[in-house]
């Protein structure tokens, strides 16, 4: 019966012989995945060099694009190198050259050009160079190889024929080739032999020749060739020109030196382009002639007015001028008259609208009455201070007293609406303390009311008990009798008794002396005749 061996009685020479052939798997599938990897990333560095290429061969004039040549790096350079050459001599090794990894060595044999890889080459007795493969231009024999950076084209010609070469790595073997230069396609101005790439950027356009014809080219990419002729560019944006230093005297014979600048934009360039060549030297002279003018039909007054305002930003009317508004600027009525003499007439017929005039500097040349009217206008300011300082002042103090017054008038309406709530508060309370006493009067003379009520019921009750008997018809006959007596008596405090006055009323009437009827001390009563002298009669 056969048995098996088992894995532990294997000799040691067959398991490193297993050992050694995982390890060449694994190496083998290592390699192979890194050589997918490589390619899939070589073939996305393709397509998005691909995509680079076509994008800038569509920003190329179509009559470029025919010349255009894409680049041919997928011929490596590792095609273009030769074999080795070194040699298998031991002895020989002395004399091999190092070529590194990155650089690529430039050899003839005898006339032959030879181009050799990284590695050691035996090359005693050959010619060479060596260079950096990365190298933008390498020439050697008829082998051409040019790198083309992102942003610009190369330019070239072979038998006539200008090539156009896109960015990337090209490999040209010809010996009829011949290599011009670098284009940069950021330029304004690319030239290729006699054919010009213009590039117009936005907020301006290019003014050419085309068949004998003034043309304007619209912001873009435009290829002109011959005959035809570019000459430059015309900006639409505002622009700001300079005009040149003049001295002119004003209407008063004052010598003035002026500079001033133009603000202006071109928004027909078609109709300036047809009717003048220089335009900027034209509003250099129109403008200049214009101020001129003005300046020459202006007094120095008329041009240092101004708009003169208080402190309070109300006007101070001053003389009226001639020549100017009163109280407009100078460079306002600059720009009116200059508007109304020039610039319609620029705005309709070139097509170039001015936006502003401004007058950077005037002054008097003359320095002797330059100095004696600045001492004048030192003194006139001054004055104006002081008259500004004083008007401040007084407007201060009416504004304090405005202030004061409206304090006082709060104060007094405040005292107003106290006092009306005092006394309405006091009314309140005294028509309450009224309305009290009303009520208990009231009540006091319903209670009274009520007890003569039930004392007259009372009485009648009683008047009528007693008027069923004699004795109480006696004593209501004595109570009408002596009741009116009793009713007058009721306030009478002292009584006195004259028993002769009955006599004496008869005798002397109503008048007589105090004697008469008052006894004395011994209680003698004096007499008197009737009809006694000073005495009246009765």
């Amino acid at each position: 019966m056969a048995t098996l061996a088992s894995p532990a009685h294997e000799p040691v020479a067959e398991k490193r012989k297993r050992s050694s052939r995982g390890a060449d798997e694994e190496r083998s599938k290592s390699r192979g995945r890194k050589q997918e990897g490589q390619a899939r990333t070589t073939g996305q560095s393709t397509a998005v060099r691909d995509g680079i290429r076509e994008s800038c061969l569509n920003k190329l004039p179509a009559k470029l694009q025919k010349f255009a040549v894409k680049a041919n790096d997928k011929n490596s350079i590792k095609k273009l190198t030769s074999d080795s050459t070194c040699c298998s001599c031991g002895l020989a090794y002395l004399f091999q050259t190092a070529v590194k990894e990155g650089d690529i060595c430039l050899a003839w044999d005898d006339n032959k050009p030879l181009i050799l890889g990284p590695g050691l080459h035996c090359l005693t007795g050959y010619p060479h160079t060596i260079v950096k493969e990365s190298k933008k231009y390498i020439e050697h024999g008829p082998t051409k190889i040019i790198t083309i950076h992102e942003g610009e084209i190369g330019y070239g010609e072979e038998n006539g024929t200008p090539m156009l070469l896109l960015p990337g790595r090209h490999i040209i073997q010809s010996r009829q080739f011949v290599w011009n230069r670098w284009l940069n396609l950021a330029q304004e101005v690319v030239n290729i032999g006699p054919l010009k790439i213009i590039r117009v950027d936005f907020g301006r356009v290019g003014v050419a020749s085309k068949a004998g014809q003034r043309v304007c080219l619209e912001p873009g990419i435009h290829l002109v060739e011959p005959p035809d002729v570019f000459f430059h560019y015309i900006s639409t944006r505002l622009q700001i020109l300079e005009l040149p230093s003049t001295v002119q005297e004003s209407a008063d014979y004052v010598p003035l030196k002026v500079k001033a600048n133009v603000s202006y934009r071109v928004v027909e360039p078609v109709r300036l382009i047809d009717t003048v060549q220089d335009h900027k030297q034209m509003i250099k002279e129109v403008a200049s002639s214009t101020i001129s003018s003005i300046i020459r039909s202006s007094t120095l007054g008329d041009i240092a007015a101004h708009s003169k305002k208080d402190f309070l930003g109300q006007e101070v009317k001053g003389q009226q001028r001639s020549h100017s508004a009163e109280g407009t600027p100078f460079h306002e009525q600059l720009f009116s008259r200059f508007m109304s003499q020039v610039g319609d007439k620029l705005l309709k017929e070139l097509g170039i609208e001015v936006v502003n005039i401004n007058v950077v500097e005037i002054r008097i040349e003359n320095k002797q009455l330059a100095d004696m009217i600045s001492k004048q206008a030192i003194k006139i300011s001054d004055l104006e201070a002081q008259h500004t300082t004083l008007a401040k002042e007084r407007e201060v103090k009416r504004e304090k007293a405005l202030i004061e017054k409206e304090q006082a008038t709060l104060l007094s309406e405040a005292d107003i609406i106290r006092a009306t709530k005092a006394a309405e508060a006091l009314k309140i309370k005294k028509d309450s303390e009224l309305k009290v006493q009303i009520d208990e009067i009231k009540m006091k003379a319903q209670a009274q009311a009520e007890a003569m009520n039930m004392q007259s019921d009372a009485e009648a009750r009683h008047a009528e008990r007693m008027s069923q008997t004699p004795l109480h018809e006696k004593l209501a006959v004595i109570n009408a009798t002596m009741g009116p007596q009793v009713e007058a008596l009721k306030n009478v405090k002292q009584i006195a008794y004259v028993p002769h006055l009955p006599s004496l009323l008869n005798k002397n009437g109503c008048f007589m002396d105090y004697n008469q009827v008052v006894p004395d001390k011994d209680g003698n009563i004096m007499s008197m005749a009737p009809n006694q002298p000073g005495q009246p009669s009765g």
